[in-house]
C-alpha cells in the first residue's frame, strides 16, 4: 500500500460531504523545512439508519483518522504513521429465548444488539541509501478490538495486538545483490465469551452464571532472520538463493 506525502511547497486541503459522511484531508510542509505532513479524517454525518429517529437502538456510527509525517534523518527518510478507526452498529431484536414475545404485546420489549469494533496502527519506517548499501528499518504496533453484545444475553469480547520490528540491509554490486534481515513480532490474542441468564430468578439462584465465561489467551513471540543473494540476468530474469 502506497501513501502519498503532503505537499512540500504549500498547504493544501481537500474534503467532501455526502448524505451520510464528511471527510477532510490537510497536508503541507512542516515548520523550518523539516519535511511534510498529511492528516485525513472521516466520520459519519447521519448515524441513524432506520426511520426511528432518536432511537439509540437503531444506529450506525463510524469514524477514522490517519496522520503521516515525512522528514530527513541520518541521511535517510523517516516516516511516521498513525491510523485509528472505530465503528458501532446497534439494532433492536428479540433473542431466540424470547420468541414467544412476538405473540404477546408489551411488557415484552426488544433488547438491543450492539456491535463495536476498533482498530489502530502506529508505525515508523526509516529508509536510506549510502552508495551501494540500502537500509530499511521498521517498527509497528497494531491492535484490533471487538465487542459483540447480542440482545444483552450473549457477549463476545476479543482483541488482537501485534508489536513488531524489522531491519533489512541490501548490498548491491553490478548485477548481484546480497540482502540480510531480522524480524521480531509479539502477538497477544484474547477471546472472552459469556452468556447471561434470561430470567432474574436464575441470576439470583446462581450469581456465578451471570458471566459463565470462556476465555482464551495467547501471546507468542516470533523471531526470524534471513540471508538472500540475487543475480540478475537482463531485465526480466534473475536467480535467487537464500535461507
Amino acid at each position: 500500500v502506497a501513501v502519498a506525502d503532503g505537499d512540500s511547497a504549500r498547504l493544501t486541503s481537500r474534503g467532501g460531504l455526502t448524505t451520510d459522511a464528511v471527510r477532510q484531508a490537510v497536508g503541507g510542509p512542516l515548520p523550518a523545512g523539516l519535511g511534510t505532513f498529511l492528516v485525513s479524517g472521516r466520520m459519519d454525518r447521519s448515524p441513524i439508519i432506520t426511520d426511528q429517529r432518536g432511537s439509540a437502538q437503531h444506529a450506525a456510527h463510524f469514524g477514522d483518522l490517519f496522520a503521516k509525517t515525512t522528514t530527513g534523518v541520518a541521511g535517510g527518510s523517516l516516516e511516521l504513521f498513525a491510523f485509528h478507526s472505530a465503528d458501532r452498529l446497534a439494532f433492536a431484536a428479540l433473542d431466540d429465548g424470547e420468541g414467544a414475545a412476538l405473540l404477546h404485546p408489551p411488557p415484552f420489549a426488544a433488547r438491543p444488539n450492539a456491535l463495536r469494533w476498533s482498530t489502530g496502527t502506529d508505525a515508523a519506517r526509516w529508509r536510506a541509501r549510502h552508495g551501494s548499501t540500502a537500509w530499511d528499518v521498521r517498527a509497528w504496533h497494531t491492535r484490533f478490538d471487538a465487542d459483540i453484545d447480542w440482545a444483552q444475553r450473549s457477549r463476545l469480547v476479543s482483541s488482537l495486538e501485534d508489536l513488531g520490528a524489522a531491519a533489512t540491509g541490501t548490498w548491491t554490486r553490478g548485477s548481484a545483490s546480497l540482502s540480510a534481515g531480522l524480524d521480531a513480532q509479539r502477538y497477544d490474542v484474547r477471546y472472552r465469551v459469556s452468556r447471561q441468564p434470561a430470567a432474574p430468578s436464575a441470576i439470583a439462584a446462581s450469581p456465578d452464571s451471570l458471566a459463565s465465561p470462556l476465555s482464551i489467551t495467547g501471546a507468542p513471540l516470533l523471531a526470524s532472520a534471513f540471508v538472500e543473494t540475487r543475480l540478475r540476468a537482463g531485465t526480466r530474469w534473475s536467480t535467487a538463493l537464500g535461507i
